[in-house]
């Protein structure tokens, strides 16, 4: 029978982490023809781009051929010393509106295939954005909460980013360097005419500069994993501070100065860091001057040498320093061009390899539709990737079938995690845990969340609908089963005295009208949620009144039994006085199991849940004494 893969911990060896999510299988070839292979397969694509680099590259040597004519019409004027009538200049006109017409005609073709481009351009990216989208949304979840796996990935983002830069980036300049490409060879072509050795130094130049700026990519992207374990956190510490959630707190405890001196450290991290790449491109700012200077010299030269011989007349020496200045203008934008496509390969490549990545978790058997819902850990020891310290250590329970289990103890025992091995987010790293007998790293994980409905302690409403954040579907959507379980945790009456009831939209992220619960309704959504799942047999609640008042926790508490529905439950809570409905109650303190056993039994023994149970009711009593008082 297979086992699940616990690729979380494989991906823990820094080299075997390394080689398989970049794995380097795929040629800078390859990646240019993954990119453009879907592109032009599009209908006209091929077109356009065939009809943009023949009118574009036409523009350039219009410009150098209307030279030599203005040139050779003045001569002509100038050699008649009649005088200047409109007769005259006719040529000249004629020559200046057949040009503009021409002109304006290229360039608005061009215009109209880029404004085609674009939003073609831009709607293969967000297909992108999507695909990328739905692979972290089903990627392993330990891999969320790994800072080196983070890293790791690289810079795929900003291949995606932006309509500049990367993905789109590169295809906007594809397009362009096909137009810069024909006028460049068609000026070169002229250019040759007069001397080969100009368009060979040219060449030469545009070559050398281009490789000058490659070099300098690749020198960056050996850098990529730094700035990533740089940027990372002044970025999370950018998203905080613009962070609505974190507004009050900011203002209420004045961090206005805590901030500033942690964006100060990290600035100046990166500042240090962006300076070692100044300094390594400022050793190559003379080669690149030289490479781009060498042909405008070399040409006046040759150009020079032609018309001083007489193999050249004037007008056609003006031509070909119009020519010459516009190949030197436009090979420099050419070489810059390719360079920025081969610098933004570098993420292109670090997306490819992120889309590539098998980071899905894999392997398991289906989990049958009837199953014993009996849970077992036995033996279970858990520390988290990259840490030392073991958060669990030889936990032993068991949660008989359809009966429900309080896990109580002090912040960090080990409470959560416990939920996060069960459900599979997490692995054990020793011993095993078990459903109805069977072990769950041996359950496909996909299989396995859908027999667990979970209000987990933090509480994350979508800027979806209400119906759609308790279905967690936009699809078919069981309302009448929606109003039943709302009714349930008590929020229905609220719900449908809004205009859109059920339809409501929540948060104001996406629409203006959107409704903002309270925290307690908030925890009673989710659990709502939890209720709505036809598969989920086992129901588990992190803190799930944490943010109720009191009379509320009570109206939940009291319709419990109702709730679960023949469900195994798990409770977690830090209010020992709310567990005593649960079958039995599990003490954890340090990672450890310490106690178990009924309410009254684990009282009686006096021990540290009888001391934790003692202590919070004492701040009941006092407070009841005060009021008297």
């Amino acid at each position: 029978m297979e086992t699940r893969r616990n690729l979380v911990r494989e991906l823990q060896d820094h080299e075997y982490r390394k080689k398989y999510l970049h794995p380097k299988t795929r040629t800078k070839w390859e990646t240019f023809k993954k990119l453009f292979t879907p592109i032009f397969k599009e209908k006209n694509i091929s077109l356009y781009y065939l009809v943009f680099a023949i009118t574009q590259g036409l523009i350039p040597i219009l410009g150098a051929f209307i030279v030599q004519q203005i040139t050779k019409i003045v001569e002509n004027i100038l050699k008649t010393k009649t005088e200047i009538h409109l007769e005259a200049i006719m040529p000249l006109i004629y020559v200046v509106i057949g040009y503009t017409i021409l002109t304006i005609l290229f360039i608005s073709v061009g215009k109209y295939i880029l404004s085609k481009l674009h939003p073609f351009y831009f709607a293969k990216r967000n297909t992108l954005l999507l695909n990328n989208f739905k692979k972290f949304t089903t990627m392993e979840y330990g891999l969320y909460e790994d800072s080196t796996f983070q890293d790791a990935i690289g810079f795929w983002s900003r291949a995606l980013e932006s309509n500049m830069t990367g993905y789109q980036g590169i295809l906007t300049k594809s397009i362009t360097l096909a137009g810069d490409f024909v006028g460049l060879a068609l000026l070169f072509i002229l250019l040759s005419t007069v001397s080969i050795q100009i368009v060979i130094i040219a060449i030469i130049s545009m070559i050398a500069y281009t490789l000058i700026e490659i070099k300098l990519s690749e020198f960056q992207r050996s850098k990529l994993e730094e700035d990533q374990k740089i940027t990372r956190p002044l970025n999370t510490l950018k998203d905080i501070c613009a962070d609505f959630k974190y507004g009050k707190d900011v203002r209420v405890f004045e961090m206005q100065d805590a901030f500033k001196s942690l964006f100060n450290k990290l600035i100046k991290e990166r500042d240090d860091f962006l300076y070692s790449l100044f300094k390594y491109r400022l050793k190559f700012q003379l080669p690149s001057a030289i490479a781009l200077s060498i042909t405008f010299l070399a040409g006046l030269y040759f150009l020079g040498l032609g018309y001083m011989n007489n193999d050249i007349d004037g007008p056609k020496f003006l031509m070909m320093i119009m020519a010459l200045t516009l190949a030197i203008n436009i090979s420099t934008k050419f070489s810059q061009d390719l360079a920025f496509v081969f610098g933004e390969f570098i993420y292109l490549e670090d997306f490819y390899d992120w889309i590539d990545a098998d980071v899905n978790p894999s392997g398991g058997m289906n989990c049958p539709e009837e199953i014993d819902c009996t849970i077992k850990f036995e033996d279970v020891w858990f520390r988290y990737p990259g840490s030392e310290e073991w958060v669990l250590q030889n936990v032993n329970f068991t949660i008989p079938n359809k009966s429900s289990l309080a896990l109580v103890g002090v912040n960090g025992a080990g409470k959560t995690t416990i939920i996060k091995l069960l459900t599979g987010l997490y692995q054990a790293e020793k011993g095993r845990i078990t459903i109805g007998g069977i072990d769950i790293s041996r359950i496909n994980p996909t299989e396995l969340s859908k027999i667990f409905g979970v209000v987990f302690q933090e509480i994350n409403p979508v800027a979806m609908t209400i119906a759609e954040n308790i279905s967690a579907s936009s699809g078919e959507i069981d309302e009448d089963k929606i109003r039943n379980v709302l009714n349930q945790v008590g929020l229905l009456e609220k719900i449908e005295s809004y205009p859109l009831g059920i339809h409501t939209p929540l948060l104001r992220t996406l629409e203006e009208d959107g409704i903002i619960l309270s925290g307690g309704e908030n925890q009673k959504l989710m659990i709502a949620r939890a209720l709505y799942k036809d598969t989920s047999k086992i129901l588990i609640l992190d803190e799930p009144t944490a943010a109720l008042d009191a009379l509320a926790e009570e109206e939940i508490y009291k319709s419990f039994n109702e709730l679960l529905q023949g469900r195994t439950a798990i409770f977690i809570s830090h209010r020992l006085a709310s567990t005593r409905f649960c079958n039995k109650i599990a003490l954890l303190n340090g990672g450890k199991m310490e106690e178990e056993g009924t309410h009254e039994e684990l009282l009686k023994r006096g021990e540290l849940y009888c001391k934790m149970y003692e202590t919070q009711a004492s701040y009941y009593r006092e407070g009841e004494n005060h009021e008297k008082w």
